[in-house]
This record gives C-alpha cells, structure tokens and sequence, in this order.
C-alpha cells in the first residue's frame, strides 16, 4: 500500500468512526428523551409520524430474533465484515454508511443490555403507504439505510466496473456467440 492509499484508507477509517459514535449518541439521547418523556404512555402526533414508546424484544423492525446473544452474534459478524471492506473502501458515502451501520448496531445492543433485552422504539410513521410499517428508531434507520445504500453502492460499483465487449479480443466474442448459436 502505497502512502497516498493509506492516507485514504486513515480518513475512510476516521470518518466511519465519527459517523459510528455520532450515530451511537443521537441514538441513545434520543431514547433517553423519549423514555424520559413518553415512559407513561403519551404520544405526539406531528401528523405524518407518531412518537411514542415501543418496547422490541425482537430484532429491527420487530422481526423475531431468539436471543440477545445472536443478536450480539450478527453485530459481531457486521462489524467484522465492515472491517475488512473498509480498508478497500475509497467511497466517502460507503464510509458514512459503514459508520452508521455500526453505530446502529451498538445502539440497539446497549439498549438490550440495559433494558433486560429489549430495545427502546418510537418512530412509528402515519403516512400512507406505512401506516402500518413496524416502529422503529435511529438505530434502525443507520441500519436500514446505511445497509440498503451499501448493497447499491456495491452493485453498481460491479455494473460500472464489468469487462465491456472492447476489452474482449475478437476471438472470445465470435467464439462466445458461436457457443450461443449466434453468427453460424
């Protein structure tokens, strides 16, 4: 690795750590403030979203998980995976969302730690067509978002990066259309 690669590989690494404890902060104050707010059972209808309090045993979006420890297991293996893309990573969006994965997946995990396994929901959208979406939080948005952008990200890094027909010789395009029963 070259010095240019590793100064950019250092800055991918800086922002994905400032986006993962920003995100991990807004996430924990923001269910401090609901648990300290809407702990009784009220809610404020801002219209097109409701907040009020969810407790999730589950995992995002309440889907079933059986227990904290393979809910641990799959933020392991996140990070895990996130750590090894990461030092090929040249994609300032790719390290935010990397960031904001991690801090998503810390931020569920402290709350089931602290809240006897469940994690602390409130965003609970009230717009057609998601009125009936599953609560959700900030954590599960750096999750959801920051995952979906990274499997585009990566499928069009593929689509754009694919050998065009002018980087074939001649002979493998006539051989691969004979093989197909083109051109005979």
């Amino acid at each position: 690795m070259n010095d240019a690669q590793a100064q950019r590989t250092r800055l991918m690494t800086i922002i994905t750590l400032v986006v993962f404890v920003l995100w991990v902060a807004i996430d924990q104050i923001s269910k401090f403030w609901v648990l300290d707010t809407y702990e009784d059972g009220g809610l404020l209808n801002l219209d097109w979203v409701i907040v009020h309090l969810v407790w999730n045993p589950g995992a995002a979006f309440n889907l079933p998980m059986p227990t904290p420890v393979i809910q641990g297991a799959v933020a392991l293996l996140a990070a895990f995976l996130i750590a090894r893309a990461l030092p090929k990573t040249n994609s300032v969006i790719l390290a935010v969302c990397y960031g904001a994965i991690l801090g998503g997946a810390l931020g569920n995990l402290i709350d089931r730690f602290i809240h006897d396994g469940k994690v602390v929901d409130f965003i609970d959208l009230n717009f057609w067509p998601l009125q009936s979406f599953p609560v959700f939080n900030v954590a599960d948005i750096g999750i959801s978002v920051g995952t979906f952008i990274v499997i585009i990200g990566v499928a069009l890094h593929d689509y754009l990066n694919r050998p065009s027909v002018e980087d074939k010789p001649v002979r493998e395009i006539v051989s691969e259309e004979t093989d197909r029963g083109i051109g005979e």
